[in-house]
C-alpha cells in the first residue's frame, strides 16, 4: 500500500503510478486532480477522505482493476470520464452531496451492475449502459 503525505495530491505523470494497488488518502486538504490515477491498471481500492470536495476529470480513468471506491459526503462534483474504463467496478454509491457528474464519468465500465446516484443527476449523460441498475436517492 502506498501512503501519500501531500497537501495537494497530483500524480499526473502516468509512467510512475502504474504499480499502485491500494490507496489510503488521509491528510487534510488533498485534491484529486485531473488524471491523478489515470492508467493505474493494478489499482484495486481507494478510500477518498472527507476533506476531498471534487474528483477531477479522468482521475481514475482506465483503472481496469478498480473494484472498490469509497466516496464521502464531502464530494460535490465528479469530473468528465472520472471512472471511465474501470472494467472491474461492479457497484458504486454516489452520495447525495454530489450535484454534478461530468459526461461519460462511467463510460466503458463493462462490469458495472449497480449505481446509486442523487436524484438531481441525469443518468443518460454519465455513460452507463442500459443493463446497469440505477437507484436514485
Amino acid at each position: 500500500m502506498f501512503y501519500f503525505n501531500f497537501n495537494a495530491l497530483h500524480l499526473a505523470s502516468e509512467k510512475y503510478n502504474k504499480e499502485i494497488i491500494d490507496i489510503l488518502l488521509s491528510m487534510p486538504g488533498i485534491e484529486i486532480g485531473p488524471r491523478s490515477f489515470q492508467n493505474c491498471k493494478k489499482l484495486k481500492t481507494i478510500k477518498i477522505p472527507d476533506s476531498v470536495t471534487e474528483i477531477g476529470d479522468r482521475a481514475f480513468k482506465n483503472c481496469a482493476s478498480l473494484k472498490q471506491v469509497t466516496i464521502p459526503s464531502s464530494v460535490r462534483s465528479i469530473g468528465k470520464s472520472a471512472f471511465a474504463g474501470c472494467l472491474s467496478l461492479k457497484k458504486i454509491s454516489i452520495p447525495s452531496s454530489v450535484t454534478q457528474i461530468g459526461q461519460n464519468a462511467f463510460y466503458f465500465c463493462g462490469s458495472l451492475e449497480q449505481i446509486i446516484i442523487p436524484s438531481v443527476i441525469n443518468e443518460e449523460l454519465i455513460g452507463i449502459n442500459s443493463k446497469v441498475k440505477v437507484i436514485k436517492i
